[in-house]
């Protein structure tokens, strides 16, 4: 099942201004699905849209299997998110401003103290959310997202003004929620090493079309598929004259680089070279990261 479903979804801001273009999107529940774009391409606006933020103009919105202005109220009660910048009040602590959300959720008062844990916020005391630093208000964006124990959170750069350290703790933060709660996560953000250790699936937008959508490992071996092997012998020299001939090889910093080889043929080079009388000391493969396949999609 897909916990959001979008089908042709399209939005213009103006005759001049389009935005999404046939947007098809299928995202499974329990996923960490990590939507991606350069600045502009259309992911706010996509998210703004599936939380009702944006009046759709032309496609279908499923959440939860449900048509989203069939079912407005009843999904959004199951739905955290953080948009851009949070809503939060500055002249109240963060404990005051979870305490209004909290009646509009009408969830149990002890949640409060336990989303402000999560996110590493319990010990701000009386200090105003207002002199808050921008990480520490988008702690606060992601409690507020989290206090109505949504199954499903959508989270716009969440990242954004955090220090490395409060990075690290946020990703170990998400991959709990999504791996002990099954929370399913659609999560936009432009640290792409970041993201591709957080990630199951991975969607690709562009100027308002959809380039690619399917699991993280999927992507990566899209584009161009490269795997470069670089094998360590007794004898480098020997080892590229016989196999040269039979792969795309070369030879660097002391040891051999094949590119384009599959699991089956680096089996097969290992044999080749013992049977040869060429011993074998190392095998390491580099493939395609995120990143690569993201900049090759893009260009």
């Amino acid at each position: 099942m897909y916990c959001i479903e979008i089908k042709n979804l399209t939005h213009k801001f103006s005759e001049k201004e389009w935005v999404l273009h046939n947007i098809n999107l299928k995202i499974p529940s329990g996923a960490i699905y990590g939507f991606l774009g350069p600045n502009g391409a259309g992911k706010t606006s996509t998210m703004q849209l599936i939380l009702g933020l944006l009046k759709k103009q032309h496609g279908e919105i499923l959440i939860f299997g449900k048509h989203f202005e069939n079912h407005r109220i009843e999904i959004l009660s199951k739905v955290g998110s953080l948009i851009e910048s949070p809503s939060i009040y500055a002249q109240l602590t963060a404990a005051e401003n979870l305490r209004v959300w909290q009646k509009l959720y009408q969830c149990p008062l002890q949640r409060i103290d336990e989303v402000l844990q999560l996110v590493g916020l319990s010990t701000t005391g009386n200090k105003k959310a207002g002199n808050f630093s921008l990480g520490m208000k988008q702690r606060l964006g992601l409690a507020i997202a989290l206090l109505n124990k949504p199954a499903l959170l959508i989270l716009d750069e969440p990242t954004n003004g955090l220090d490395p350290n409060g990075i690290i703790e946020m990703r170990d933060l998400l991959l709990r929620l999504n791996q002990n709660y099954g929370i399913t996560i659609l999560i936009s953000s432009h640290l792409l090493a970041e993201i591709e250790k957080l990630v199951t699936h991975v969607g690709v937008i562009n100027k308002g079309r959809l380039l690619f959508e399917g699991t993280l490992e999927q992507f990566t071996h899209s584009q161009s598929g490269f795997t470069a092997v670089f094998i360590k012998t007794s004898n480098t020299n020997k080892a590229y004259k016989l196999l040269s001939n039979r792969f795309e090889s070369k030879i660097q910093a002391e040891c051999l680089e094949i590119a384009s080889t599959s699991n089956s043929e680096i089996a097969a080079i290992v044999r080749l070279l013992v049977e040869h009388g060429i011993d074998v000391y190392e095998i390491n493969t580099s493939k395609n990261n995120l990143e690569t396949a993201f900049i090759n999609l893009i260009q």
